[in-house]
């Protein structure tokens, strides 16, 4: 079944989600989903350069205290679905959109979920700058793609309209925020949804109950 993915590699929640997610189609030993991942910057006015963490998070939630105990919530959560974030190791906000010009020729090749994978890891463990072309070329790599030619895609602006033209569709569609999910482009889930919700999803379309 058709499952869409609007989601930012920056989004700690897009992260959870993901993780989520994937607990429960461990859990159920099969997959009903054929997954895509559509493209969304929470903040698409990001210079090339990002921004530093700690200002721009501190201007976003208004204090330092209140940034730290997100943070801190975030975390546990992450702890609880199987993956580590270290915010400190994150030192800047960076622009997606390369990331998410990558992630559209990894889906062209069917490797979007590992693309997606690792750039949540990058950003949120490893504290990578996930805007570099250098990083993304390498994280390509991983993935199973060829390096160079993602570097030399990387350097033009090939696909940048396209990555554009898709991401105004989901907010011509409504979408503000993400994740959000779009299932057999009939029913939508905003938000980072507990695994629960996720098995009895599984659970209806093995059911036929969803189709």
């Amino acid at each position: 079944m058709k499952l869409e993915i609007w989601s930012d590699p920056v989004c700690p929640w897009c992260f959870l989600g993901n993780a989520r997610l994937q607990q429960a189609i461990a859990e159920a030993g099969t997959s009903p989903f054929q997954i895509s991942w559509r493209p969304f910057q929470l903040d698409p006015d990001m210079p090339p350069t990002g921004r530093d963490a700690g200002d721009h998070l501190n201007a976003l939630f208004g204090d330092r205290a209140r940034v730290d105990a997100l943070h801190e919530r975030i975390a546990e959560l992450g702890r609880q679905s199987g993956i580590r974030f270290d915010f400190a190791a994150r030192k800047r906000i960076v622009n997606t959109r390369n990331a998410h010009r990558l992630a559209f020729w990894a889906g062209q090749q069917g490797r979007a979920d590992a693309v997606m994978d690792r750039l949540f890891a990058g950003n949120f463990t490893q504290g990578l700058d996930i805007s570099d072309p250098d990083v993304l070329a390498d994280i390509a790599a991983q993935a199973g793609m060829q390096r160079d030619q993602v570097r030399a895609q990387l350097a033009s602006d090939t696909d940048t309209a396209e990555v554009s033209q898709t991401e105004a569709s989901g907010r011509a569609m409504g979408i503000s925020g993400v994740p959000f999910y779009v299932l057999a482009d009939r029913y939508a889930l905003s938000g980072a949804q507990d695994k629960s919700v996720w098995s009895q999803v599984i659970s209806d379309i093995a059911a036929g109950k969803i189709a």
